[in-house]
């Protein structure tokens, strides 16, 4: 390989041809180096570390590379349009359909009732399709009929015995009674609390849903995982996953990952795991403690989920891949394990999930929803490894960051973009019911949103510099377990409530903070109920980050100890959590909510959202911190903004902390949210689209805010860049000297020996050209052509006698002619080869004193064999012939390389530019930011002055 190819595509030890296959392949490049600090006695030291300047090298050749891979491979136009063809047979050849309900008869349903269009067409489409369907349908777009109408007619039609709808624990009651509303003669069977009791009541309600003939089972999610698969099925399914992640595995190691690189660790621990599954399910059943019935002898047919996106969580096998759990979750794995059993039986088309968020955080949690729901087009599509999706549907990169942890560089890979978005979207559609608000002209009142910006006080802000101090440490290197950014992202969204919550453990009687967001929201909250008053108009307050769970003191207990002291009576106040988690406690406290007995209820988004119906009286909700998620803040404006309310006009509040991370988190999560709805409601053309994963502060967000310069933050990144680029010319130098040190080592002393060798065989090359050319003409000839001690022995034998007497008559450890052969002198060389034994060896030679053709054979001391070494000649005189012209074609390609050698060790760096101008745009950020610390001062002395006046004056 060229020296300059080399240098150009390859990183050291990885070479460009490793570089490759890792990017077509999509496998993780990780590079490493030997551990300075390595000590062998100790038990947890390691020989090689990462090195992650070297990966970062890598990485950026293999993107260099992948691009010059797509110019080649589209250059062509037949190759393109042949892949063209490919790639739309694979991936473009599927149109949605469109459905219609309107021939639904629905016998059995109450006259009082009547569904709307959309909800007639998601039933028509759950009784008509090939494979499972999802219900992605907004909030408050009557989901719960859609589903229960749909079981309904599986039933009706003979398509399912015994339907199952599974849902929020919290919510089967709610259920049954909506089933009952919408068919009032279904025979249902509800595991209530009460049935649930107790095991031997659980055991009797399963024999009770296996012997008896039920329109419909409901059940809630934790005891739909507890109803298991039979041993055999377990057994199958936890094997098959084995396997799956053992070929997972081995394609990481095919794909250049090494056996104790971080992607082939996940995976080996996820396969681990599968098999001390599969070991405790085996020593179970030999112990028969597998007890109770099993989801085959239930007999469900059809299973319809409730909020299915609980159950994101599936764990893939693409370990290298980030942007998913690989990690398994019980209740998922459970689900698959139940939804595989049904498609094994002929039911696939009798699984049906509901959501109206069905991307919580990533667009990558669709490849888990179509696993569940369509994984025969995954399969035709040749995407069902998530590693082949993702490369497909999205481009993973990876960048040079500080770890999270401090301490630092690491290789962070993340999904940057989602690429062919048509393509994704249409198989989405394929196998989903979608409907936006947008789509549906619902009955919701119109939503007025407030930003409300508190300005952090005093001992807010000290707080907002303490966290940045911390990150700074954090930046600097500490112990991840004791502190990290995640950890004081997790304390800011504290400090921006109360940093009384910093301090419940070491001062648990500091006072609540005053003139902070908390008060700003009672005022709100007070200025909403007097205005309601008429109406007993109702409010929710949502708070994620403190609640009374805790069992300390928290920010819903102050809000209702804040209302309580401005005169709201305490009978109008309740927490979620004082229904302590029973259904029919929550009903009824919901129920007051709706009839305006209770006006302001407070909670969590876990608490107040799915299944949260208080909608009646509704006027106004306060989002009184960021919730982490975009499909959190869509669940709680799903509370309010919802078919039934009595309000017309109603209102958001959202409350920013200003000068703490608040603004930053909430900016974070709606251009998530931006981002998912644009997709959804095919609103973006693009074919690509950046993906948002982070909810994690960084160290120039944070000082960002402390210091209020919206230059920080640009200023951190052009370092943080400038720190990169810097890394990759140290990379690159290193490159360049090791070229040097190659031209010194190898290049250029292989060229001196080749042209010295060229040289002193120039005088050989004419007389075994011509010896080779008698060798020709005389093959099969009697005549030894042997000349020794000056006679000319025609006989073989006689003349290879002779030979020998001289050969072993050399004296050992020299060099001796005893003969000619072909017009050419026979050399032999004694050389002490073992112990006291001096064996010859036999050469050929045009001026001995110059150089010896030597063969690599010893000269036989017996008859036996002595015939091969006029072979042995022959073959040196037909070698050496065409030496000399192979020694000059030789030295041509090491002058080559020598020349290319010299050209690689001169190239620039060919980000010399772009570090250029990172650093005069520092240089300008620094200029800027010194002109206005200057000001500032000036500014500062201007009022010091003006006040020293004024004081002066009134004196």
């Amino acid at each position: 390989m060229d020296e300059s190819v080399a240098k150009k595509w390859g990183v050291g030890s990885y070479n460009c041809f490793m570089i490759l296959t890792a990017a077509l392949n999509g496998g993780l490049i990780q590079i490493e180096k030997d551990n300075p600090d390595y000590n062998p006695v100790a038990e947890k030291s390691k020989k090689k570390i990462p090195d992650p300047v070297a990966t970062a090298a890598a990485n950026a050749k293999r993107r260099e590379l992948e691009e010059a891979f797509r110019e080649l491979v589209w250059k062509d136009e037949d190759r393109a349009a042949m892949l063209a063809d490919i790639y739309n047979r694979k991936l473009n050849r599927v149109a949605p359909r469109a459905y219609s309900g309107d021939y639904l008869s629905l016998p059995g349903m109450s006259p009082d009732i009547q569904l709307r269009k959309h909800q007639r067409d998601a039933v028509a489409r759950i009784i008509q399709d090939g494979e499972g369907t999802l219900i992605a349908h907004t909030v408050g777009a009557g989901k719960t009929f859609t589903g229960i109408t749909a079981m309904h007619e599986l039933k009706r039609l003979g398509r399912a015995r015994k339907p199952m709808i599974v849902v929020p624990n919290n919510l089967t009651e709610q259920w049954a009674a909506d089933y009952l509303k919408l068919y009032p003669d279904a025979k249902l069977l509800v595991l209530t609390d009460a049935a649930a009791k107790s095991p031997d009541s659980v055991r009797r309600f399963w024999g009770q849903a296996a012997s008896g003939d039920w329109d419909a089972v409901i059940v809630g999610f934790s005891r739909f995982e507890k109803l298991q698969m039979s041993y055999g099925a377990q057994k199958a399914a936890l094997t098959a996953r084995i396997d799956e992640l053992e070929e997972s595995r081995l394609m990481e190691l095919e794909d250049g990952a090494g056996e104790k690189d971080f992607s082939v660790k996940q995976i080996e621990g996820v396969r681990d795991k599968f098999k001390s599954k599969l070991q405790s399910l085996e020593k179970r059943n030999a112990s028969k403690t597998l007890e109770g019935a099993t989801f085959e002898e239930v007999g469900c047919d059809a299973i319809f989920v409730d909020e299915a996106h609980y159950f994101k969580n599936l764990a893939v096998s693409g370990g290298s891949v980030p942007g998913m759990q690989t990690s398994d979750a019980a209740k998922c794995e459970d689900l698959l394990m139940k939804c595989e059993y049904l498609r094994d039986n002929g039911r696939g088309n009798n699984i049906v999930f509901a959501t109206g968020t069905p991307v919580t955080n990533t667009m990558a949690e669709l490849y888990n929803m179509q696993r569940y729901l369509s994984p025969n087009l995954l399969d035709s599509q040749g995407v069902s490894n998530f590693s082949a999706w993702a490369k497909t549907f999205g481009e993973v990169t990876e960048t040079l960051e500080p770890k999270p942890e401090g301490g630092g560089l690491d290789i962070k890979r993340r999904f940057a973009r989602f690429q062919n978005l048509p393509e994704l979207m249409s198989s989405f559609h394929c196998y989903s019911d979608i409907m936006t608000a947008d789509d549906l002209d619902l009955d919701l009142p119109e939503l007025e949103s407030h930003a409300v910006a508190v300005p952090a006080t005093p001992e807010q802000l000290a707080e907002v510099e303490a966290l940045v101090e911390r990150g700074e440490k954090v930046h600097a290197g500490c112990d991840p377990s004791m502190d990290n950014m995640l950890k004081i992202t997790g304390d800011g969204r504290k400090v921006a409530l109360d940093p009384k919550l910093l301090y419940l453990e070491d001062d648990p009687d500091m006072e609540p903070l005053s003139g902070g967001k908390v008060d700003e929201c009672v005022r709100n909250i007070l200025d909403i109920r007097d205005r309601t008053e008429g109406e007993r108009g109702a409010q929710l307050v949502f708070v994620d980050s403190s609640t009374p769970a805790s069992g300390r003191w928290n920010i819903q207990d102050d809000v209702r100890r804040r209302l309580i002291e401005a005169g709201v009576p305490e009978s109008e106040i309740a927490c979620v959590t004082d229904a302590k988690g029973k259904s029919k406690l929550k009903e009824a406290l919901y129920e007051k909510v709706r009839s305006g007995d209770i006006r302001i209820l407070l909670g969590s988004t876990t608490t107040l959202g799915t299944g949260t119906n208080v909608q009646t009286r509704l006027a106004a909700i306060h989002d009184l911190d960021c919730p982490w998620r975009p499909s959190d803040l869509e669940q709680r404006l799903g509370r309010i903004v919802r078919q039934g309310n009595t309000f017309d006009h109603v209102h958001d509040f959202r409350y920013v902390s200003t000068g703490t991370f608040d603004s930053y988190l909430y900016s974070i999560v709606e251009r998530k949210q931006r981002f998912i709805s644009q997709v959804f409601t095919n609103k973006s053309p693009v074919r690509t689209m950046d993906d948002l994963d982070e909810t994690v502060l960084s160290l120039a967000q944070m000082k960002q805010i402390a210091e209020g310069d919206p230059t920080v933050a640009e200023r951190m990144d052009v370092e943080n860049k400038i720190g990169q680029l810097k890394l990759m010319m140290a990379s690159h130098l290193e490159g360049l000297a090791d070229v040097q040190h190659k031209i010194e080592t190898q290049y250029r002393p292989l060229v001196e020996a080749l042209t010295a060798q060229r040289d002193m065989l120039a005088d050989d090359e004419i007389p075994f050209a011509e010896a080779d050319l008698v060798r020709q003409q005389t093959l099969g000839s009697k005549d030894s052509f042997l000349t020794v001690g000056g006679t000319h022995i025609a006989d073989k034998e006689e003349a290879i006698r002779a030979l020998r007497r001289a050969a072993y008559g050399v004296r050992p450890g020299c060099e001796e002619i005893i003969g000619t052969y072909r017009g050419l002198s026979v050399v032999c060389r004694r050389q002490h080869v073992l112990d006291d034994d001096w064996l010859p060896y036999i050469g050929l030679a045009v001026d001995a004193a110059k150089h010896v053709h030597m063969s690599d054979r010893v000269f036989p001391s017996g008859e036996k064999g002595a015939f091969t070494v006029l072979t042995q000649m022959d073959r040196i005189i037909a070698r050496d012939a065409k030496g000399p012209a192979e020694i000059e074609l030789k030295l041509r390609e090491a002058q080559h390389a020598l020349a290319d050698a010299q050209k690689a060790a001169k190239e620039p760096f060919p980000k010399q530019t772009e570090l250029d101008e990172a650093e005069q745009r520092l240089a300008v950020l620094e200029q800027e930011r010194i002109e206005a610390e200057a000001q500032r001062q000036r500014e500062q002395a201007q009022r010091a002055e003006a006040e020293a006046a004024a004081i002066e004056e009134g004196v």
